[in-house]
């Protein structure tokens, strides 16, 4: 009985994984299909991290503890091409990322050149999509 058992289970699983990995395959291909572009600034990247490595501030804690490294954020740009929330904020610090969502705040409050982006596009229609980049602290 143990042995029947046995059999059935791995059967079982077999199929279970047969099934799984064709959903991959057909996930993958559909997503082939898709014609996405990611957001981004409208004055571009090179000069979003130059706006950015002027209005961050370097904490002065990070400064004391001799802290550096990446934050990793991710926000979500609108079919309008406005930063409409910030997603997640993951730092080396708690302090460098109270700085990031400040510096991001400000961006959204203000008209400046970054408050507005080229919004994400699937298909070639404007729609709702996330954006993940990172910003480096490094002491000089």
């Amino acid at each position: 009985m143990n042995n029947l058992f046995m059999k059935s289970l791995i059967t079982i699983i077999y199929i279970f994984s047969l099934s799984l990995s064709f959903n991959v395959v057909l996930n993958a291909q559909s997503l082939d299909s898709l014609k996405i572009t990611s957001p981004e600034p409208k004055k571009g990247w090179e000069s979003f991290y130059e706006y950015a490595s002027k209005n961050v501030k370097y904490s002065e804690n990070d400064r004391r503890l001799d802290l550096q490294g990446q934050v990793i954020i991710e926000i979500l740009i609108s079919k309008r091409g406005k930063i409409k929330d910030v997603i997640n904020i993951q730092g080396f610090s708690p302090w460098s990322e109270e700085n990031l969502l400040t510096f991001l705040n400000k961006i959204r409050a203000h008209k400046n050149p970054f408050s507005k982006w080229q919004s994400g596009t699937k298909n070639g229609k404007k729609v709702d999509m996330n954006v993940k980049f990172h910003i480096e602290f490094k002491l000089k």
